[in-house]
């Protein structure tokens, strides 16, 4: 499988005449590859050892060592012969960077010649800066800007050429600097490859790419009074009503295309708040205390946000964070949580605190927005949402010697955005009838049913924001709509059976607890069931 798509199997059988035709290919490479290797240990002197690098390519294109070989002469003729000739050594770089597109017409997917040519072109590139110095004369067009122009040639042949496809990003990201009029370019080449085909994954992908990197840009390049503005609006509204339309319209046309249904629910996100949602004090052993936080998504380190304050609401000088560690959520009772130093996102980390001046009584734990200034650095993963959605936690903490007698719990404090985050609920809300539209016309469709157990407990939680504890009848309907979307996947998607009995299990612990008119607190160990995060954003202790 390949996005989606079954991949034919090929098993032709060879002649007797086919099968001696390959035995002596492999032979001539084996003994070619020899001399090769004698050549380039200076073990056997050649006259011109590029041109015995051009049977080496021609033959057997996929080795290495051949353009390692190759750059290593180009770069001592460059320092002897060609040291002051900039011109010969930019139109030696521009034939072997011809040699790479002959190859390349036979190999397209070939890893070895794709990495020379990138070689070639940061080579070509630099004598381009040095001759620009020398004489004053921009070079017209640049080898860069040519290399545009053939990748986009190269996905015309084949659109899922992930080399081609890798090459182009690199291009625009590590060359070119991603030059803002250039992501403009590249964002309309983008829609138009998306338009041309809804089943480019690629496309769909590299688009997410370029949105994060001009929003960055903007953050960057902004007046300070329009931060905020740019903080707060990943994309435009137009912007994003102009991608959910393009989206939806595909999803109506390839329903069953795995790269359309991800670029949906990430436009979906970009919207969705996500913040610290749970603590719980997990050990107290003289000065060391070690607390559980829980977030709503996947978040890098954030001990930076973290504050101590005393009820005067003054910074705790003998509060000290030691550590911020990721933790991989335990698969069962019998399996402890492990720690993971390495790890770069999580929904849970083991915030370890030392209590130098045995303080105890009652503070706040405090995870704070970063200051407009700062906003720009990411927080959460770059697929799911940004730092412009990060919402302030306030924990009350009361600290005592032994942890049974310790308490904490999530405090009720109205945010500023609140009519934000209600216009952003109804808008998550507004799904449902799309999806249902789906379902409807594709009543067999997977990725319908999975969205719409997405959009519910994103309403569920939403809600959590907005209202806290008031959980109620709206949130129960909700999870019998995700539970009916459960039941139909476990007819529609039997492979996917045992992850499904594990999204009942939870969904119906959920329900039964808000029937019971309690939103899931102490009783639910989010840690052990390795929950979802949205299901995860009832696991808060809260009076």
């Amino acid at each position: 499988m390949y996005h989606g798509k079954k991949r034919p199997i090929e098993t032709k059988k060879l002649s007797e005449e086919e099968q001696k035709q390959q035995e002596e290919l492999a032979n001539k490479i084996t003994k070619m590859l020899d001399e090769f290797l004698e050549i380039r240990h200076d073990k056997k002197k050649v006259q011109e050892p590029l041109e015995f690098c051009n049977i080496m390519v021609e033959l057997c294109p996929e080795i290495p060592h051949v353009y390692n070989f190759r750059r290593e002469l180009l770069l001592k003729l460059f320092e002897n012969k060609l040291k002051n000739e900039l011109e010969q050594q930019y139109q030696l770089v521009c034939k072997e960077i011809m040699m790479t597109m002959v190859l390349l017409k036979k190999r397209p997917k070939c890893y070895a010649i794709w990495s020379h040519r990138q070689w070639l072109v940061l080579k070509a590139y630099e004598i381009e800066e040095l001759i620009e110095k020398e004489t004053g004369e921009k070079k017209k067009p640049r080898m860069v800007e040519q290399d545009l122009q053939i990748c986009s040639k190269m996905l015309q042949m084949d659109e899922r050429n992930f080399h081609a496809w890798n090459y182009r990003i690199w291009l625009v990201r590590d060359v070119l600097k991603y030059n803002p009029k250039l992501i403009e370019k590249e964002l309309e080449y983008l829609k138009q490859k998306i338009e041309d085909n809804f089943s480019n994954f690629s496309a769909f992908h590299f688009r997410t790419k370029h949105f994060t990197v001009q929003h960055q840009q903007k953050l960057e390049d902004g007046e300070t009074e329009n931060k905020q503005e740019i903080i707060q609006n990943f994309l435009s509204k137009e912007v994003y009503d102009e991608e959910l339309e393009m989206v939806k319209n595909a999803i109506f046309i390839q329903p069953n295309e795995q790269g359309v249904w991800q670029y949906y629910r990430w436009l979906l996100s970009l919207q969705i708040p996500y913040q610290i949602i749970s603590a719980k004090i997990k050990k107290i052993e003289g000065q060391k205390i070690d607390i559980v936080l829980t977030a709503s998504q996947s978040v890098s380190n954030f001990s930076e946000n973290i504050k101590f304050k005393n009820q005067e609401n003054q910074e705790i000088d003998s509060l000290k964070i030691v550590s911020l560690v990721a933790q991989r959520p335990q698969q069962d009772n019998n399996q402890p949580q492990t720690q993971n130093q390495n790890q770069e996102f999580s929904y849970i980390w083991l915030l370890q605190v030392e209590n130098s001046g045995d303080f105890l009584g009652e503070f706040t734990l405090e995870i704070q927005e970063n200051s407009c200034e700062n906003s720009q650095k990411r927080l959460c993963q770059e697929q799911q949402l940004q730092k412009h959605n990060f919402l302030s936690s306030e924990f009350k903490v009361k600290l005592e010697k032994e942890i049974k007698n310790s308490k904490i719990y999530f405090l009720k404090k109205e945010n500023q955005n609140q009519k934000k985050w209600e216009k952003i609920y109804t808008l998550i809300e507004q799904e449902n009838e799309f999806l249902q539209e789906v379902i409807e016309s594709e009543p067999n469709n997977t990725f319908s049913q999975h969205h719409l157990i997405f959009v519910q407990l994103t309403c569920i939680y939403l809600d959590f924001l907005k209202n806290f504890a008031k959980i109620g009848e709206k949130s129960v309907q909700k999870i019998e709509v995700a539970l009916g979307a459960v039941e139909k996947l476990s007819v529609i998607a039997k492979r996917q059976i045992k992850f499904l009995e594990v999204q009942k299990e939870k969904l119906n612990y959920m329900k039964s607890l808000f029937l019971n008119g309690k939103c899931p607190a102490k009783n639910f160990n989010f840690e052990t069931l390795n929950l979802t995060p949205y299901i995860a954003a009832f696991g808060n202790l809260y009076e």
